[in-house]
């Protein structure tokens, strides 16, 4: 996990997908956020706006929390918990340990992809995948 900073709504989108995990949800958390994404700064304007707050406080982590809670009731989740889970100092760590594996193999971004070792960094086309899956094809063969 390796929330972009450059993303307003990553961190706590990624505190969400692993507090739904903690109900065995991950996937289809992971799911409700990618389908949303474009929506994010619609939905978190109407959400500050719902709970009495200026449209200045429309991307604070509040506000983001409040709204991935409601994506949470939608997937039937337990929503206390889930707000709880939320706040666990271990999922930060875990985001937190996770991000620095990442950043340490080059990965700053998405998509990366790694083949054998070898990092195809963004979104490559099917040829560069072959080539550098039959590169390391042909690394085995002379073994």
């Amino acid at each position: 996990m390796h929330p972009l900073p450059s993303h307003a709504f990553a961190m706590v989108a990624a505190q969400a997908a692993l507090a739904a995990q903690q109900q065995g949800k991950f996937m289809e958390m992971h799911e409700k956020l990618l389908s949303n994404m474009r929506n994010f700064n619609g939905m978190a304007s109407a959400k500050a706006t719902e709970l009495g707050l200026g449209a200045d406080k429309a991307r604070s982590v509040a506000v983001q929390k409040a709204m991935f809670t409601d994506f949470a009731q939608d997937l039937g989740l337990d929503t206390a918990r889930f707000e709880m889970d939320l706040e666990d100092p271990k999922l930060m760590a875990r985001i937190k340990e996770e991000t620095g594996e990442v950043v340490a193999v080059g990965a700053t971004g998405t998509p990366a992809s790694f083949i054998n070792g070898k990092y195809l960094r963004g979104a490559q086309p099917f040829t560069s995948f072959k080539a550098a899956v039959d590169q390391a094809l042909d690394k085995i063969a002379k073994k």
